[in-house]
């Protein structure tokens, strides 16, 4: 379960997660979503993930909460419930794609001023906070629309292309046979 921000917090389960939210993440929690980071618990505003569900590495990847003075401060208050009713902002950034490790877009708050996202700035669905009491993030793509999701690909198919010619030919056969 996560904790979704919004006027009152509230627990709510991954599926209910939808473009826009503002979510709280605990340590050791699974990321349900690609969102933006906007604020985490530590002090210069690093937090490191786990991203072996993704990429099959085990060693921690730096992360950075977005640098925004409007939003920095609300959103790396340590109390038990933010108001994020007062941010306003607009994320621009590019289309749902399949490039994991790379992320463009930028972060314009209350009409003043343009700040540039990375993918440092980027928490992918299936990475796990590591090293960090809590971080706060806006989400960016879900469901179906996360790069982990889109990199999801059929099987292939094990059969040679001689064992789909055989199989087919004793269908035929087969049914030649049952017409005789």
């Amino acid at each position: 379960m996560i904790d979704k921000v919004s006027g009152d917090s509230m627990l709510i389960p991954w599926y209910q997660i939808s473009v826009g939210d503002f979510l709280r993440i605990e340590d050791m929690e699974e990321i349900p979503a690609d969102m933006i980071i906007l604020g985490s618990s530590s002090s210069n505003g690093s937090l490191y993930v786990e991203t072996h569900n993704i990429d099959g590495e085990t060693n921690l990847k730096f992360r950075r909460h977005v640098a925004f003075p409007g939003i920095t401060s609300v959103f790396t208050q340590d109390v038990a419930t933010i108001d994020a009713s007062n941010v306003n902002g607009t994320i621009r950034c590019e289309t749902p794609n399949i490039h994991i490790h790379k992320f463009e877009g930028s972060l314009e708050a209350n009409s003043s001023e343009t700040v540039p996202l990375s993918d440092v700035n980027l928490l992918l669905r299936g990475s796990r906070l590591r090293n960090t009491h809590h971080v706060y993030g806006v989400v960016i793509y879900a469901g179906n629309e996360t790069k982990i999701q889109m990199n999801s690909l059929a099987r292939p198919s094990k059969l040679s292309v001689i064992d789909s010619c055989v199989n087919w030919s004793l269908v035929v056969i087969f049914v030649f046979q049952a017409f005789l």
